[in-house]
């Protein structure tokens, strides 16, 4: 039976991997509803736009193997930490390569926020099944959820912002601050 400093922790260890999946959700849906803005910011044809997108997947793909035992050694908090910054960092990349309409930070900034977002992803995921079996019932739905909703907030923003005219560097930037928060 938790006590009642256990359960404060465990609520609080709940909220925070809520969080972490509600800031990754929004942090992907965010930019993401925007890039047609993107590809129109840097002239790029659809096709160079679907090569641009693969550098966000290719870096997750990259990243997915060396997760586990990443999360592993530094555990679950410290890589959602880790990984949070780190996509901060390849979107403030993708946020100067629409202010200079120069492509291949964009490509970096999206590899490294792939990368870093896999990471991210997984030990969001660890660190849900910690606070699942210490709860004794189960969280993951909920988080999962909590995802979902942080992608609908960011989509929306995005549409929001956009029908504002509000250039999508500038969005990408406010994504990149509020993403350490995970």
């Amino acid at each position: 039976m938790l006590t009642t400093s256990g359960a404060g922790q465990l609520s609080r260890a709940r909220t925070a991997v809520m969080v972490a999946f509600g800031l990754n959700g929004f942090c992907f849906a965010s930019w993401l509803s925007r890039a047609p803005a993107a590809r129109d910011t840097l002239s790029l044809s659809s096709a160079q736009l679907g090569l641009l997108l693969l550098c966000l997947s290719g870096g997750a793909c990259a990243a997915l193997p060396m997760s586990g035992p990443v999360v592993a050694r530094l555990g679950a908090a410290r890589v959602v930490l880790l990984g949070s910054v780190g996509v901060g960092l390849g979107l403030v990349a993708l946020a100067a390569a629409l202010v200079s309409g120069v492509v291949w930070p964009a490509a970096v900034g999206l590899a490294i926020t792939g990368i870093c977002m896999g990471n991210w992803d997984v030990a969001m995921n660890v660190a849900g099944a910690d606070v699942e079996r210490r709860r004794g019932r189960s969280l993951m739905p909920r988080l999962h959820a909590g995802f979902s909703l942080g992608t609908v907030i960011g989509g929306a923003a995005g549409a929001v912002l956009a029908g504002w005219s509000v250039p999508l560097a500038a969005q990408v930037t406010v994504a990149a601050l509020l993403a350490p928060l995970a």
